[in-house]
């Protein structure tokens, strides 16, 4: 009988606990990525009344006789299922859609939540805004080749600075598309006008100009103006750009690219105009590309046209507003019509989540039995992708909750038969000597 009031008493403990779990997944049903937890049971040791047996001969075997000692706490493990997402349309809250953890670090070590209702501060930093941790992510760049560039070395704040300057870059290259009319006569003569940028993303003019000065033959030059106080035009700087043939079919032979090199000089005449930008400054303008079956460049018998189809280079931009895509690259938009990447997000996975220790504040610190933390790219080595404009609600279910409650207070309330059941036997056994 005493053992059955130690299994009632297990059982009345271990319930409770069960009840306190239920009770905190409730009280948590909106905390934003909030993972329920989940607790199991086992049985505790065995009194053996008696051994196992093998058969023999004509004797069959006997199974143990086993008096259970009641139950103790198994586990509370954290489930991470999915949570269901909320749209907000705030373009700090993020959500990551698959496995995987933010990273915040309050400037001595890391934490990891799944809680993406991120706010910026005064200099433009991404913190949790319950603890002013900072959002962990790679400086991101573009190429010389126009591809993205991250740099993996070192985690460092996310932070985005409206307002922030992004400077000019001077024009390299424009791609000329025209048709030159078949049909013109000697001398005649067509212009366009571009505008190209210096090393400080200041605009000039530039006229392109083409004369026609025999069969199938044209020539190209290029003038650099400015307007001057009285309100005509001056001229920077000019050259001849290039020598054009077609053949009977009114095509460049684009076997190689076809190009010309304007060349702005360093002089006294580029020196206001230009002053404190980087010269000389060489601009490659492309007739027609290598392989082109027809190029930019063509003379059929029709109407003349001519523009610059492409003009890189930029003037200096103000960061406006951010983007954060799937993969977690964070992308400043600036006046200029620029989109530049500035960061990419690093996100934790680990080999056991599970064995992640909960600080509190939505937040899960690395343990012996998580494992280390993996960073890694959205989308990319197990992590899940990113969701601008959404948060991860908790992964409550309120009717299972509710079911496990029912269930956890029936088993206390057997408990707590077992032990008043236990109680009336002691008493009436004690009662035996009267």
């Amino acid at each position: 009988m005493l053992r059955s009031l130690y299994s009632g008493i297990s059982g009345l403990k271990n319930h409770l606990i069960d009840l306190d779990v239920i009770g905190n997944n409730i009280s948590n049903v909106n905390t934003i990525g909030f993972k329920r937890s989940r607790v199991t049971f086992k049985d505790v040791l065995y009194q053996t009344l008696r051994s196992p047996m093998a058969p023999t001969g004509n004797i069959g075997g006997i199974n143990p006789m086993e008096l259970g000692m009641g139950m103790q706490l198994g586990a509370i493990d954290t489930i991470f299922t999915q949570g269901t997402p909320q749209m907000t349309g705030v373009n700090t809250d993020l959500m990551i859609q698959g496995d995987g953890f933010f990273v915040i670090s309050d400037g001595v070590g890391y934490y990891y939540t799944r809680a993406g209702a991120f706010n910026m501060d005064s200099n433009g930093t991404f913190v949790d805004p319950s603890t002013g941790f900072v959002l962990q992510g790679w400086v991101a760049s573009i190429s010389s080749d126009g591809t993205t560039v991250v740099d993996t070395t070192a985690l460092v704040p996310v932070q985005v600075e409206v307002g922030s300057k992004l400077p000019g870059e001077e024009t390299t290259r424009i791609d000329l598309g025209c048709n030159l009319d078949a049909t013109a006569s000697i001398g005649t003569s067509y212009t366009t006008w571009t505008q190209v940028y210096d090393s400080l993303g200041n605009t000039h003019d530039l006229k392109i100009s083409v004369v026609k000065t025999g069969e199938n033959q044209w020539s190209v030059g290029w003038v650099l103006t400015y307007e001057t106080s009285a309100g005509s035009i001056g001229v920077v700087a000019s050259g001849h750009l290039a020598s054009l043939t077609f053949n009977s079919n009114g095509l460049l032979d684009a076997t190689n690219d076809i190009t010309g090199t304007i060349t702005i000089p360093q002089n006294s005449s580029t020196a206001s105009i230009f002053s404190g930008a980087t010269l000389p400054q060489d601009i490659t303008v492309y007739f027609a590309h290598k392989g082109d079956a027809i190029g930019g460049v063509t003379q059929f018998a029709s109407d003349f046209t001519m523009s610059a189809k492409y003009v890189d280079g930029y003037p200096m931009g103000v960061l406006k507003s951010f983007t954060v895509d799937q993969s977690g690259l964070v992308s400043g938009i600036y006046s200029n019509g620029r989109t530049q990447p500035l960061y990419k997000l690093a996100i934790a996975v680990f080999n056991n989540p599970s064995g992640l220790n909960k600080v509190g504040n939505t937040l899960f610190t690395e343990s012996y039995n998580s494992g280390e933390a993996q960073f890694k790219f959205a989308g990319e080595g197990g992590a899940g992708v990113i969701l601008q404009g959404y948060l991860e609600m908790s992964n409550v279910d309120l009717a299972e909750e509710f079911v496990n409650m029912i269930v956890a207070q029936r088993g206390f309330q057997a408990n707590t038969r077992v032990i008043t059941t236990a109680d009336e036997n002691l008493r009436d056994l004690v009662n035996l000597k009267r």
